[in-house]
């Protein structure tokens, strides 16, 4: 039995660790073909992907002597446990230094790279060489590390582990799934496309939340409806600008009414729907144990932060249902501050030269200049609105059956809506 055995997913990042280990394993054989072992690998990415995992079945497969640094001691007394451990894998050779967390073991930020603690892993790596030491390590960002330390040589190779996405994601439910008194019918796809993106202890939170909810309601087995609940509790604590009625308190009762709150969600996911077709995993209106009014939550697509398009994308569904509560219902929306916010943001963005705008050559930021900027940001919010109200107007149909829907189901998955805009086509 491998030891990668027990990571569920993440087939190709196995398949490359798996080859290193075969490497550390039979020397011999590559030895033949000139190939030296490599020195280190790092393992980088969000919290809760299973990187210290997938660092574990490494070790194990290898089936040597595992030396292991976490930051547990103040800064002089670790530098001085990172040197020391770093001689007893010299003297235990072939052994593995097993640095987990290495970004917690100092303080530094990407203008000041220059830790003790990283000189000292360094300094550590280099000693080894000839001792065959293997160099493994974790991180949730490789950014604040010195470039000499990542550099070829002394971690040769950066691993990149991203959230479970398709049939990984799949893969981690079912895993999860199987430990747990599950109705028959339940749609794993379904749960896998609304809570695609999420970390692996997230998926994993979600299949015990969904049990939670099935325990307290007496159900014999976990059916779909819990597993709804279960996303929907966990979108709600996340989605804070979809439509958060913050004004509540100055406001009659029929500004946040049912049917209120549905057309601002539809709004949100018709521009969404017709931007970019699928992209809305589910919306939802009152769900228990919130105090948000409604929530739609989108997929965000590949290079979601770091494309001008993907920010006018955003920026538009943001103002999706300020423009449908003023489309149906012919008034203004008082209670999308949050949306308007993030609007206004997201555009700031976009003028203030994060996209190569006209401003982004200027660095001193004078009066005129605040001015001038000021005044593109308002030109700019009047024409997104303008195009978002044009998409509203021209799939009214598609708008009017979504809400529609919503005031009956009160919550939409991705299916439910795919139906929806086909037929109003």
């Amino acid at each position: 039995m491998s030891g990668f055995d027990q990571v569920i997913g993440y087939e190709s990042i196995k398949e490359e660790l798996i080859r290193y280990c075969d490497v550390l394993k039979n020397p011999e054989k590559y030895g033949k073909l000139g190939v030296t072992a490599p020195r280190g690998v790092v393992l980088y990415g969000e919290p809760g992907l299973g990187k210290t995992t997938m660092a574990r079945a490494f070790i194990e497969e290898c089936d040597r002597e595992v030396f292991t640094i976490r930051k547990d001691k103040p800064n002089g007394k670790f530098v001085n446990k990172i040197r020391e451990i770093f001689k007893k894998a010299r003297e235990s050779a072939p052994a593995i230094v097993f640095l987990d967390d290495m970004d917690k073991f100092a303080n530094e930020d990407v203008e000041h790279k220059d830790a003790e603690e990283y000189v000292a892993v360094q300094a550590g790596i280099d000693k080894c060489k000839g001792h065959d030491v293997f160099v493994l390590a974790t991180a949730n960002s490789k950014w604040d590390f010195p470039d000499s330390l990542l550099r070829v040589g002394r971690f040769d190779k950066s691993i990149e582990i991203k959230a479970p996405k398709g049939k990984d994601a799949s893969a981690i439910i079912k895993y999860y799934l199987s430990k747990k008194n599950v109705a028959d019918d339940l749609d794993v796809d379904l749960i896998t496309w609304i809570m695609e993106g999420k970390s692996c202890a997230e998926l994993e939170t979600i299949v015990n939340e969904a049990g939670i909810f099935a325990g307290f309601e007496g159900h014999d087995k976990i059916t779909q409806d819990d597993f709804i609940k279960a996303c929907l509790a966990m979108l709600f604590e996340e989605e804070q600008r979809d439509s958060k009625y913050d004004d509540e308190e100055d406001a009659d009762e029929s500004h946040f009414s049912s049917k209120r709150v549905a057309i601002h969600e539809a709004g949100h996911a018709v521009v969404a729907e017709i931007l970019n077709p699928g992209s809305v995993n589910i919306i939802a209106l009152n769900v228990a144990g919130t105090s948000t009014a409604g929530v739609t939550n989108c997929k965000k697509p590949k290079g979601y932060e770091f494309s001008s398009k993907m920010v006018e994308r955003d920026v538009l569904i943001g103002l999706g249902g300020r423009a449908a509560t003023e489309l149906v219902l012919g008034q203004l929306d008082i209670g999308c501050r949050d949306d308007l916010d993030h609007a206004v943001n997201r555009v700031e963005e976009l003028v203030s030269g994060l996209y190569g705008s006209k401003f982004s050559w200027r660095r001193r930021e004078s009066e005129y200049f605040m001015s001038e900027r000021d005044k593109s940001i308002y030109k700019s919010m009047e024409k997104y609105y303008q195009d978002v109200k044009e998409i509203l107007a021209g799939n009214r149909h598609f708008l009017d059956r979504l809400v529609e829907e919503l005031l009956r189901k009160s919550v939409l998955t991705y299916k439910d809506i795919a139906t929806i805009r086909d037929s109003a086509n």
